[in-house]
């Protein structure tokens, strides 16, 4: 099913982001602290891994890619931390996710996370999650993530 012209591989190929078709596989991430004070989880984290972007000066900037990784493996945590539970204790289906990119993160040292939830029971006793995360470095990098996630398993009380 072609709409237009095929598009041969000589043609596309030297428009593919390097980051994106090899580069990304192998960026990887650690967390270095979590502190975590019953509402909101605050969290320093470091790439490990990178590379700088020859098409942005030769700079390196975090990709939207390892700030949701990160954001959703935070998010996870913080979730559990909110409700009490030891471990990991159900999947976390994201339903809605709003970014804001509003400077590059280019310290891949350096980068701060804070969260904040609101969990609320859906009527069949699930759970619905909205956290606003807020990831920043010491350079004055921002970026805003608005999420709603839903948690398809029976949980206690909140």
């Amino acid at each position: 099913m072609t709409t237009g012209t095929r598009v041969a591989p000589a043609r596309y190929e030297p428009l593919m982001s390097d980051y994106l078709a090899k580069q990304k596989a192998n960026e990887r991430w650690t967390i270095n602290t979590i502190d975590w004070d019953g509402t909101t989880l605050k969290a320093d984290v470091s790439l490990i891994g990178w590379t700088n972007s020859e098409t942005d000066n030769n700079l390196f900037h975090v990709s939207i890619f390892s700030i949701r990784e990160i954001d959703a493996q935070l998010g996870i945590i913080g979730l559990h931390l909110k409700l009490g539970l030891e471990r990991k204790t159900a999947e976390v289906w994201l339903l809605k996710c709003v970014e804001e990119c509003r400077r590059a993160i280019r310290d891949p040292n350096n980068i701060m996370v804070s969260i904040t939830f609101d969990i609320r029971p859906t009527k069949s006793g699930k759970l619905l999650s909205e956290r606003q995360s807020t990831i920043t470095d010491p350079h004055g990098g921002l970026i805003d993530l608005s999420i709603t996630n839903y948690l398809p398993h029976d949980f206690p009380k909140v």
